[in-house]
């Protein structure tokens, strides 16, 4: 088989195994659809202020699970980091008087990238493991959006289903940090044409042309 067979064939795989995870997604809604009764929660009144107020208070929690993330990962993984660059300054330096060096240095480069990437990766599981936890203890979105009468009437079981969709969302949205919180804002913001000291412009006016 050639390369490009072997290609075409981990493609149709791939195709197949993503609209498996859909089938299998929409059948197991559709399983909880049916034995938990869910209906419908209905939205309460609340005005672009209210909106604000929570992504604030998402951004200040999202700002502090930053700082923890990084006092937890800086001492960890700082060090070995700074191994690899000092390594590469020094294979840098000798490739400019040894061209045998240069492949030395591609592979070190390679190595500091990958490191990189793992470093990133830790710090996002590690944030979504916070913003899990934070939401666990009673920090959620959802909830402060819906009626709290409706919220309150749900039974045993859609209270559960409900409660852990806000969790993994509220948890989702902090894991993402305060940067994409802050485009959050600057949307709704930006929805409701509210001007702020960040962005001051007023909403453009379309200007009639004298007769």
């Amino acid at each position: 088989m050639s390369s490009q067979d072997k290609s075409s064939t981990g493609k149709r795989f791939k195709q197949k195994k993503e609209v498996f995870i859909v089938v299998l997604l929409l059948v197991i809604i559709l399983t909880l659809l049916y034995y938990s009764n869910a209906v419908s929660i209905p939205f309460k009144s609340f005005t672009e202020s209210d909106l604000l107020a929570i992504i604030t208070s998402m951004f200040v929690v999202a700002v502090f699970m930053e700082r923890s993330v990084e006092a937890i990962l800086i001492p960890v993984r700082a060090p070995d980091r700074q191994k690899i660059e000092q390594e590469l300054e020094d294979i840098r330096e000798a490739a400019q008087t040894d061209e045998s060096k240069k492949e030395e240095q591609r592979i070190k480069e390679r190595e500091l990238q990958s490191y990189c990437l793992i470093t990133a990766q830790r710090a996002y599981w590690l944030s979504f493991s916070f913003g899990l936890v934070i939401s666990l203890v009673g920090v959620r979105t959802l909830a402060g959006l819906v009626e709290p009468d409706a919220l309150a009437a749900l039974g045993g079981m859609h209270r559960t289903f409900f409660s852990f969709v806000d969790i993994v969302l509220t948890g989702g949205v902090i894991a993402g940090g305060s940067a994409a919180i802050d485009k959050i804002a600057r949307e709704i913001s930006r929805f409701f044409n509210l001007n702020s000291g960040v962005d001051p412009k007023p909403p453009k006016k379309s200007v009639k042309p004298e007769q």
